[in-house]
Order: C-alpha cells, then sequence, then structure tokens
C-alpha cells in the first residue's frame, strides 16, 4: 500500500501463535504446545525509513484477541511517541471489523475494542486498512521474535540486525509473478 501523504507513518503488524518458522528449533519445541500469542509490529514513514519496532508475547489466548492485541500495541506506541497520521495494516478481516462496526458487550474481546475505539477517537489522522498480497515479512519477524522473549511488551529503538535485511525487502517489495488474463 502506498502512504496518501508524505509525513504519515505506516504500521503494518502481524499477529502468530506457534509458527514454526523463526528462532530455534528447540526453542520452538518447548514452546509448541503452550499456545503462545504473539503479535508485532515495524512503523515506517511515508519513505520507507525505520522508527522503532515492536513485539509482544501476549500469552495463551484466542487469535483475534492477539489480532486485537497488536491494532492496541501499535496505536498505544504510535500516539505516545506524539505520531498523528498514521495507517494501520490488519491482515485480519475479523479484527477490522469488529473495531469498525462495534462489538456486543457480551463478547470476550469487547475490552480490547472498547479500549481501540477510545484511541481511534482521538484527534489524529488515522485509516485501519486490510492490505491486499502478501505477509508483511518484518512485522512476521518481530512477531516470531517474541516467542523467544519473556512475556509482555518489548520495544525496540534501532532495527537488529537479522531485521535489517528484511525492512530492505519490505520497501522494495516482494518479487511475485503474477498471471494477468485479459
Amino acid at each position: 500500500m502506498q502512504i496518501p501523504h508524505q509525513d504519515m507513518i505506516e504500521l503494518k503488524q502481524q499477529t502468530h501463535r506457534n509458527s514454526r518458522s523463526g528462532y530455534g528449533i528447540e526453542k520452538f519445541q518447548e514452546l509448541m504446545w503452550t499456545r503462545i500469542a504473539v503479535c508485532g509490529g515495524v512503523p515506517h514513514d511515508a519513505s520507507g525509513n525505520f522508527l522503532f519496532s515492536f513485539c509482544h508475547r501476549i500469552g495463551s489466548c484466542d487469535i483475534l484477541w492477539a489480532e486485537l492485541r497488536g491494532i492496541l500495541d501499535g496505536l498505544e506506541l504510535l500516539w505516545n511517541k506524539g505520531f498523528r497520521k498514521v495507517v494501520i495494516e490488519c491482515d485480519s478481516e475479523a479484527a477490522l471489523e469488529l473495531v469498525v462496526s462495534g462489538i456486543a458487550e457480551n463478547h470476550p474481546c469487547s475490552s480490547l475494542v472498547h479500549q481501540i475505539r477510545s484511541l481511534i477517537n482521538r484527534n489524529w489522522d488515522l485509516d485501519l486498512v486490510h492490505p491486499f498480497g502478501e505477509a508483511n515479512k518484518a512485522a512476521d519477524h518481530m512477531a516470531k521474535m517474541s516467542h523467544i522473549l519473556s512475556e509482555g511488551l518489548h520495544v525496540f529503538c534501532y532495527p537488529h540486525e537479522d531485521l535489517s535485511s528484511i525492512l530492505v525487502a519490505d520497501l522494495y517489495g516482494p518479487l511475485v509473478h503474477r498471471l494477468c488474463v485479459c
């Protein structure tokens, strides 16, 4: 997705639960049956410059809860860092639908949705979008990294070594051949 304004910030967030790829087979095997949910994101400016990254080892929860937690984490971090023109990409249509349309009070995710909607109603230029295409590899990497960290939210001011090469690939997009029939 192209960011519409030069001064806008884009956050692509990703959520996982027990992904097989990532950080060491021994650590993965240890976590494999614990149903640990994680999320992560890598905000960047309109030129693709890294701003910060985050990951959150949430613990045992529903995948929808984890998707919503990733949106909430991203919104809170961006607001607290002073960004007011933001595009959030979330690959979960279900999470976006709950945020946009609202939620029943007895729904298990209602408290998270209310927190997100409260943040959305603040004074900023914010778009929530569901992207078409391949997953964001940088956000995917950050989410997977949560599996080897302690439970909770982790914020990084600089891209670590593994993330730097992924950021370059995300900036220039995947080299994917698509079949177009006219």
